[in-house]
């Protein structure tokens, strides 16, 4: 019982981890079985990208903990967090919080490195943590995974740069229609629309990242 409750406790506290092999870093969502990306989250991976991303570091791959990549944002915790942060301006006008704001940077950070980040994606891999792999330079998917932007079910829109994101890869149309639909779609068809690399039975997935990474470093 005490086992578990300490387990529970660290991963509370360190929802996102960092490993190191040889100059592969791998950036790990460390809260399964959903990987929700709370507000925590979102600090411990900021602190990751600002303190372990050192010069021997040579490609990075993210992977979530447990059956799946991440099921997004909790809903309940991102409206609450929205309605005690957003400021209201001359009563109608107001600016996004800090936090989105915060939260977009950290992802736009990933685009601007000078070595590969890969994103090694199973199970569900939803709103803002497709947000997250979209940020990445290369996308390695499981068959029967899940995907989707459905934050305008919610009366929300993708805040983390996924608009942006999906308009390159997909094109203007595709993109359109699934982020006003809200729709979850396949890694096949993720795969078709050109937003996904590639789609792999789910054991294979973290051990080709692996494999591509080193053949990246290898041939730079």
């Amino acid at each position: 019982m005490n086992k578990e409750m300490a387990t529970a406790k660290e991963r509370v506290e360190m929802p996102v981890l960092w490993k190191e092999e040889g100059n592969i870093g791998f950036i790990i969502l460390n809260d399964p079985p959903s990987n929700a990306m709370t507000i925590n989250l979102f600090d411990c991976f900021i602190d990751i990208l600002d303190t372990k991303i050192k010069n021997h570091i040579k490609a990075i791959i993210i992977y979530g903990a447990g059956r799946y990549f991440s099921s997004g944002a909790n809903l309940n915790d991102l409206l609450e967090n929205i309605r005690e942060n957003v400021p209201v301006v001359e009563k109608k006008r107001v600016c996004p919080p800090d936090f989105l704001i915060s939260h977009y940077r950290s992802f736009l950070r990933l685009t601007t490195f000078d070595i590969p980040v890969i994103a090694a994606i199973k199970g569900v891999c939803m709103g803002s943590a497709l947000e997250l792999a979209l940020s990445c330079d290369v996308r390695i998917c499981s068959s029967g995974a899940v995907l989707g932007l459905p934050e305008t079910t919610f009366g929300l829109i993708p805040g983390c740069g996924g608009i942006g994101r999906l308009r390159q890869l997909a094109g203007d149309a595709k993109a359109l229609e699934l982020i006003l639909r809200g729709c979850s779609f396949s890694a096949e068809e993720a795969l078709n629309w050109n937003i996904i690399d590639k789609v792999l039975p789910k054991k294979d997935v973290l051990d080709f990242s692996i494999r591509l990474a080193q053949n990246m470093i290898n041939t730079k």
